[in-house]
């Protein structure tokens, strides 16, 4: 996958990803395999809007902001699955919820850090 084609589907994501979490904050823990009755809607509607701010930052940025948003995006995104990854390890999310939400972490981790490369080469 090109830097382009990693950009537009990442950002796109991050966004869809986020406009759901804010809207439906339940119905979109329930996706992740996160019990709603468990955890806040205010976390999950926070999230959302972590996401939709980062999704559009790296969907606008010009080429001299865009290796730093890519970059920005990447270390979130490792963080969150290295914390998803402790959760697991501590019994506080099912097997579903650590694949759904540290994988999802490690994916857009991965195609930040495809936006990344391809922002430096330029």
């Amino acid at each position: 996958m090109n830097a382009t084609t990693a950009r537009r589907a990442l950002a796109l994501s991050r966004m869809a990803v986020g406009v759901a979490s804010w809207a439906t904050p339940r119905a979109s823990a329930r996706a992740f395999g996160i019990d709603p009755e468990r955890s806040s809607g205010v976390i999950t509607r926070l999230f959302g809007a972590r996401d939709l701010a980062l999704g559009a930052t790296l969907l606008l940025a010009d080429d001299a902001r865009l290796a730093q948003a890519a970059g920005i995006g990447a270390a979130i995104d490792a963080v969150d699955a290295v914390g998803t990854a402790l959760e697991f390890r501590g019994g506080d999310v099912s097997p579903y919820a650590a694949v759904s939400v540290g994988g999802g972490a490690a994916l857009f981790c991965m195609l930040g850090l495809t936006v990344l490369r391809g922002a430096r080469s330029v």
